[in-house]
């Protein structure tokens, strides 16, 4: 395990303990304990081509999302990210009955992660922190209809074109980028961007979000292509679940 990560509130390059319940292999987040032990290895690159679905009796989600105000986006070499401002309570996710707190926003286009071998037009990554952990969930999206709630994202981000005064637009219910159906991969991953650090608990899910064509050319006049290549999925679990 790689200096500086930090497993579960451990020190650093202190590995977990090998242990068994009942004849199984401990897990964490739903993720083998073989597949923590290679953080720091480079094996756990993401993003990956999420292609096998394995269904599995770890990782419920749910999320405490709410109106919060956006900072303004900035352009990274490899994503256009909107830091998230901090919410009374705070707004995230709970793995497990962990609360991990959102951090940011990032946007790619072409998505990062493919689904049997396929791209979407776009995706989004909603950046979560609980201690030293980070918990990314990626939702994806294809060009079709017009999405309310993405525009306003937009506005709150990069401006409303139709609001010259400079305005700070409202609150914004990030509930929107949660797709309301379909189920989810989950897998140990890293960073997309740099310094690409390992041990990122990876929820992606797979029912595609639509945006409108005009929504998703704005952003590409805010971004270029961006998306990380396609990275080995080496020995790791991939998990599929079905929602309830």
């Amino acid at each position: 395990m790689n200096k500086g990560f930090y497993f579960l509130g451990r020190g650093p390059n202190t590995p977990p303990k090998r242990r068994t319940f009942f004849g199984r292999a401990p897990r964490v987040y739903g993720i083998p304990i073989s597949d923590w032990e290679q953080v720091g290895s480079g094996n756990l690159q993401s993003p990956i081509d999420l292609g096998k679905k394995h269904k599995g009796a770890f990782g419920r989600i749910s999320f405490r999302y709410g109106p919060v105000p956006l900072h303004p986006a900035r352009l990274t070499d490899r994503s256009l990210e909107i830091p998230v401002a901090s919410a009374h309570p705070p707004i995230g996710m709970f793995l497990m009955g962990d609360f991990f707190e959102l951090d940011r926003l990032q946007f790619h286009t072409p998505s990062e992660h493919k689904i049997a071998n396929k791209r979407f037009a776009m995706s989004a990554h909603l950046v979560h922190h609980r201690h030293q952990l980070t918990a990314v969930v990626g939702v994806l999206f294809q060009v079709d209809k017009f999405n309310p709630g993405f525009e306003r994202i937009l506005d709150s981000a990069l401006g409303n074109p139709c609001d010259p005064t400079g305005t700070q637009p409202d609150p914004v219910d990030l509930t929107h980028f949660i797709p309301d159906k379909g189920s989810y991969y989950r897998y140990l991953g890293s960073l997309t961007t740099a310094p690409h650090t390992e041990g990122v608990i990876w929820t992606v899910f797979d029912t595609p979000l639509d945006i409108a064509d005009f929504q998703y050319r704005r952003l590409l006049g805010s971004m270029k292509s961006n998306a990380r290549p396609i990275q080995p999925t080496n020995d790791r679990t991939i998990k599929y679940f079905l929602r309830h």
